[in-house]
Formats: structure tokens, sequence, C-alpha cells
């Protein structure tokens, strides 16, 4: 459920992690939440949690962009939108792709997936509709 810290770690140390198995990966990037300040920080993540993340945790020196998916109505197709831009006041853009599951009828779990290359993202995304 920290999906959001595991992106922040790779972002931030993902050099420095071996690429081997994915399960090797994450447990790699559990040890670089020590240099995050969590506290008073509830998961899984808000809009809002993610604001006093960045807040309590200005050396990591970010700028937060948020991009979520959603299904048009009635039809197939999903289209990426900007959710929240620039939150943070930091040096280091993080791109970050925010969908949310269902949980019950009135209640959703955000789940975030880190973007390395926006551009290219939302190529391979849009250029998939056109082929259709």
């Amino acid at each position: 459920m920290k999906c959001f810290l595991y992106c922040i770690a790779y972002f931030l140390f993902g050099d420095k992690i071996e690429k081997s198995s994915k399960k090797s990966q994450s447990s790699q990037l559990k040890k670089y939440f020590a240099n995050f300040n969590t506290q008073n920080v509830s998961f899984p993540i808000s809009i809002t949690g993610i604001k006093k993340f960045l807040r309590q945790n200005n050396h990591l020196n970010l700028k937060i962009n948020i991009f979520i998916r959603q299904k048009e109505n009635d039809k197939k197709k999903e289209l990426i939108f900007p959710y929240e831009y620039g939150l943070g006041n930091g040096e280091k853009i993080v791109n970050l792709l925010m969908v949310q599951n269902k949980i019950a009828c009135d209640h959703a779990v955000n789940h975030f997936i880190l973007i390395t290359d926006v551009n290219k993202y939302l190529r391979r995304t849009y250029r998939k509709e056109v082929e259709v």
C-alpha cells in the first residue's frame, strides 16, 4: 500500500539498485524509505497526504505532477488528464500516474505508478487509440 514511496524511492535512487528480479528491487528500495519523513502521513496516501509529505521532505527537492487515467462514458477509450500539477517547490520533477481502485461504491484507493518519460507514455497511449 506504499506504492507512492516506492515510486519516489525509485525516482531518487533507482540508479543505485541492482536490476535483478522485481521482488529484489522492491526490497532494495525499502532501505531508502529511511530518507523519508512519513510522520503523520497515512497510507494509502491521498493528495492531501502527498502535499504533507512534500512539506516534511523539502530536502528531497521534489515537484510532483499527477496524471489520472479515466474511461470515457460508454466507450472503451481511456484518456489521460493532468490531475494535480506542480505539487511542491523542488527542481526534481516526478511524474506519477494515479489509478483509482474502487473498494466500495463510495470509497476508492489510489495506486501510483512512476512515469519515467511522459512524452513516451502519452505517445504510446494515444497511438494505440489511433491504430484501433
